[in-house]
């Protein structure tokens, strides 16, 4: 279906656009869901070792890629993923490369240090750094997320029956005392309000999980809630951003990190990471 509209979008980013009979130059920043930018970059997408279409970060450290890691960066690190800034020559590189099909369809397939992850001609040659990071609709999947994580944790830690008592009691303080209970016309999820207040009133999840699990792990996750707690607000704002805000967004972002469960870590998630990860940067240029 995307590959319908490049002519025009072309046409209209090459030729410009008349505005009160003055042609003006167009800017395309191409800005989507995660599966619709990869198709556009011609970019694997989640599955593949460099998940993001703007860095060649490694999606995470394993026994094998830890040169590779040296070089491009390390996904899980977050804001401090390291990742080289992808450029629109190994763009047009990848188109010349797969004129005639993609890299599975070549006699010698490149390397992953050749393509980055890009294994399909890409339907626009576009500047990596006027693909937008993916718009933050976030509330409704880190809210569960963070619930469904504390569930892990005592799973992880004690076993199957003591996890199955945390979510029953997980349940009645989210009906109970936060306020709140799934709707069945919302596909048994919680609705865009509903993920408000459980923001709101995360204190009593952190309250409950914290006689089920370890005291590090308890921190841990106040941690985790804590910055959630700080990004919700920002999600559904409205206003304007004062310079002092935009000067300081960068610094304040900091280095995330997944959160740690005995021991292990808990992965960061493609579609949510590649947004936190590169959002300061590209608003800064704009």
């Amino acid at each position: 279906m995307a590959d319908v509209y490049v002519p025009d979008l072309d046409t209209l980013r090459m030729g410009g656009v008349d505005v009160d009979g003055v042609r003006r130059a167009v800017q395309l920043i191409l800005t989507s869901d995660y599966q619709f930018t990869t198709t556009w970059c011609g970019h694997l997408g989640a599955s593949s070792k460099m998940p993001c279409q703007r860095c060649p970060a490694m999606t995470r450290l394993t026994k094998t890629n830890g040169e590779l890691i040296s070089i491009y960066g390390n996904m899980q690190n977050g804001s401090g993923a390291g990742g080289k800034p992808r450029t629109i020559d190994h763009f047009k590189q990848m188109a010349d490369a797969y004129a005639d099909g993609g890299n599975d369809t070549l006699s010698t397939p490149l390397t992953l240090e050749e393509h980055l992850s890009i294994e399909d001609r890409p339907l626009l040659i576009i500047d990596p750094s006027h693909i937008a990071p993916m718009p933050l609709h976030l509330t409704l999947g880190i809210s569960v997320y963070l619930l469904r994580l504390g569930i892990e944790a005592v799973y992880f830690l004690r076993g199957r029956v003591p996890a199955a008592t945390y979510a029953e009691n997980l349940a009645n303080t989210l009906r109970q005392s936060v306020g709140v209970a799934p709707t069945p016309y919302f596909n048994g999820a919680f609705e865009g309000r509903q993920c408000q207040r459980i923001g709101q009133r995360l204190s009593m999840v952190c309250e409950l999980l914290a006689a089920f699990v370890p005291a590090a792990v308890s921190k841990s996750y106040n941690e985790s809630c804590a910055t959630w707690q700080r990004i919700l607000p920002i999600l559904t704002r409205a206003g304007d951003v004062s310079s002092d805000e935009a000067s300081g967004g960068g610094s304040r972002g900091g280095a995330r990190r997944p959160v740690p469960i005995g021991g292990r870590w808990r992965f960061a998630v493609v579609g949510r990471d590649c947004p936190a990860t590169h959002a300061w940067a590209w608003v800064a240029a704009r």
